[in-house]
């Protein structure tokens, strides 16, 4: 096999490559910016994940006043992303839903092979995305 030949095939399957990895962005209530680097940067086949967990809500003793405006917003947020022509997996409240287990799913159902997030000062959601992104390998 002539060396442009192996050239050329290497490149195809590298292209193949790009357009099968899909990517996700993970969205925080806390994180609802106008320029965020999900908006930026995402593509059209890129998936922006949210999702209001009852066990994130309930971990701490949050004022519910709060939690109302939180959960307002982030549904705002994804009403404005959905105007932009982005796809979100958005998943509503309820007391069953599990931040990291429903991260897990969507990932795993959507065929997730690229995770991107937000750093977070908060120790705790960094280490859980790098936890779901290791038991996934996802990178």
């Amino acid at each position: 096999m002539n060396t442009t030949l192996y050239q050329e095939l290497a490149a195809r399957n590298d292209a193949k490559k790009d357009t099968t990895m899909k990517t996700a962005y993970v969205i925080l209530g806390n994180q609802l910016l106008r320029n965020h680097p999900a908006i930026v940067d995402s593509k059209d086949d890129d998936v922006i994940i949210m999702i209001e967990a009852h066990d994130i809500c309930s971990k701490l003793n949050y004022h519910k006043h709060k939690l109302v405006l939180v959960i307002a917003s982030m549904r705002n947020y994804r009403d404005h992303l959905l105007s932009l022509g982005k796809k979100v997996e958005y998943i509503e409240m309820d007391e069953t839903i599990k931040f990291k287990q429903s991260l897990e799913a969507i990932l795993t159902d959507q065929g997730i092979s690229k995770l991107k997030w937000m750093e977070t000062s908060d120790i705790p959601p960094q280490k859980m995305l790098i936890d779901v992104c290791t038991k996934l390998s996802i990178s």
